[in-house]
């Protein structure tokens, strides 16, 4: 259990539901899955923030011990995302896509949300348990459709890239 620097005590251990998405996107991740739901989220505490978002902040004992290096912290966030993300003890994931397309995966361009869709994607066992959102709606979509609307997310995240 880890206390964060504004008096928060998080077990990342007993995180059993987590919101997942672009955090440029404030109405449909922000206010519509942490705060609308109170999902747990992968960022730090923030001071400027509100108290319920700090609450539900949970990045500072996921990423504990994180080195100071860009190369080294990049591959550190990764790995230990993909650590939390395969925890028994997660149960339910609620992914916003809202926008997702219109990144091109580098940093401060959703570098992390774009792994974080892979890794859902990539596992059969993460993405039974994932809820997909856009645009604030849930995407009660088949499974294969979703995959197909998804590879189309991620191809155009790429092209935006190249």
């Amino acid at each position: 259990m880890s206390r964060s620097s504004l008096g928060y005590l998080v077990d990342p251990d007993t995180i059993d539901k987590i919101a997942l998405g672009s955090w440029q996107n404030e109405e449909t991740f922000w206010k519509g899955l942490v705060e609308g739901k109170k999902l747990h989220h992968l960022g730090d505490p923030d001071p400027v923030r509100n108290s319920l978002r700090d609450r539900l902040a949970i990045g500072h004992t996921v990423f504990a011990g994180r080195p100071r290096g860009l190369a080294e912290l990049t591959a550190f966030i990764k790995d230990e995302t993909a650590r939390f993300l395969n925890k028994e003890t997660l149960r339910r994931i609620s992914f916003d896509l809202t926008n997702i397309k219109t990144l091109s995966g580098g940093l401060g361009e959703g570098l992390f949300v774009i792994f974080e869709l892979k890794r859902v994607v990539g596992s059969d066992s993460l993405f039974g348990k994932t809820s997909f959102y856009e645009e604030g709606k849930c995407l009660n979509w088949k499974r294969v459709e979703l995959r197909q609307h998804i590879d189309a997310i991620l191809a155009a995240s790429e092209e935006i890239d190249s």
